[in-house]
């Protein structure tokens, strides 16, 4: 008898234990979603209503599990954004997975040019653990309760080491900008922004439906902007000459502002390599005369110079295949005053009379 008590006991503990044990499920929204993911993805912020993704612990799982992806190219892939298959097919078949691959991005933007940008967006790429972690969840059918990984997986704290830079090569139709290499200058001044223009040599308009850019580590942004017509010849950018924004004191040049005020954009990032391709059909014109000025801002924190460097292809298509000719939409606010010691919010509406479709939206931030 004391043999079947003592017996009976340890069973009942080890059952009381793994009750206790978080489902994976539980771990997946505690360690990965809530400190990576629903900071963005919050009912009413920017990143769910475009998106129509909450990823807050009292929603994240009956949104993402069996629910078709809100992107229509990952939609008309037939894509959920988790697959409940498990094994292999729940794997590719979860847009989720694309989207946080970062080990396979090469993949995501070669092959889905249309799947948008890798997750989590600004912060470092989960951990190697974590990715293991829910990989091994939709490979065993996404439950929401249940131990279905090993969490000693997510021991594994090492991440996804984007390759070293590396130039591209030219487009076989289209225009390659490359610029560089710079230097740029050490703390305590610790940045360069710059503007560099590049007349056209072209012979012919050209249709761009897809952008390609490779930054140097340590750049905060690189633009290609264009001229108007209207701009007055005086105040034309001499060719290939590096026109800093400011000096080495830090004071700011005239004239470079004032070329600012005629600035448009064309395309740009804020990540050290971007591929984006325009929707089916669309391309944006690029008259034969329109010449480029590039702007470029590098952060150097050490104590040495550091170098720049950007490419920059313009992929062409033949003017045949275009069904829409993009245009540029700058929507600015100039009227900006904001007191010091205190918090000032500033609104402005702007009206559009057409129907207008916009494929791509681009903000513009700072360190403060």
């Amino acid at each position: 008898m004391k043999q079947i008590f003592l017996f009976t006991l340890i069973c009942v503990c080890c059952s009381w234990l793994h009750s206790q044990t978080p489902s994976t499920w539980n771990t997946i929204q505690e360690n990965v979603l809530n400190q990576n993911c629903a900071t963005c993805h919050y009912s009413g912020s920017s990143f769910a209503l475009q998106s129509k993704l909450v990823l807050t612990s009292d929603s994240a799982y009956v949104q993402l599990v069996n629910i078709p992806p809100h992107n229509s190219s990952a939609f008309d892939d037939s894509l959920l954004r988790v697959n409940i298959e498990g094994g292999l097919v729940g794997i590719a078949k979860s847009f989720l997975w694309e989207k946080i691959d970062a080990p396979n991005q090469e993949h995501f933007y070669t092959d889905h040019p249309y799947y948008g940008s890798l997750m989590p967006m600004g912060i470092p790429y989960l951990t190697n653990g974590q990715l293991a972690f829910i990989k091994a969840w939709i490979e065993s059918g996404a439950p929401q309760t249940g131990v279905v990984a090993d969490s000693l997986l997510l021991n594994d704290t090492s991440r996804y080491v984007p390759p070293t830079f590396v130039p591209l090569d030219p487009p076989q139709n289209g225009i390659q900008v490359h610029l560089g290499p710079y230097s740029v200058r050490p703390h305590p001044i610790y940045d360069r922004e710059f503007f560099y223009y590049e007349p056209s040599t072209r012979t012919h308009d050209i249709f761009v439906n897809r952008v390609e850019i490779s930054m140097r580590p340590g750049s905060h942004h690189f633009i290609l902007y264009t001229f108007p017509s209207t701009m007055p010849s005086s105040l034309l950018p001499q060719p290939n000459v590096y026109r800093d924004l400011r000096d080495t004191s830090g004071n700011y040049n005239d004239t470079v502002l004032q070329q600012m005020n005629y600035h448009i954009f064309f395309t740009g990032t804020q990540t050290p390599y971007l591929q984006y391709q325009f929707p089916q059909g669309v391309a944006m014109k690029l008259p034969v005369q329109m010449g480029f000025d590039l702007n470029s801002h590098n952060i150097n924190r050490t104590s040495d110079t550091t170098l720049g460097e950007v490419y920059t292809n313009l992929y062409a298509i033949d003017s045949s295949e275009v069904q829409r000719v993009a245009q540029n939409l700058i929507l600015d606010n100039h009227t900006i005053y904001l007191p010091a010691h205190q918090i000032t919010t500033i609104t402005r509406t702007f009206t559009i009379s057409q129907t207008i479709n916009v494929f791509q939206l681009w903000s513009h931030s700072h360190e403060h």
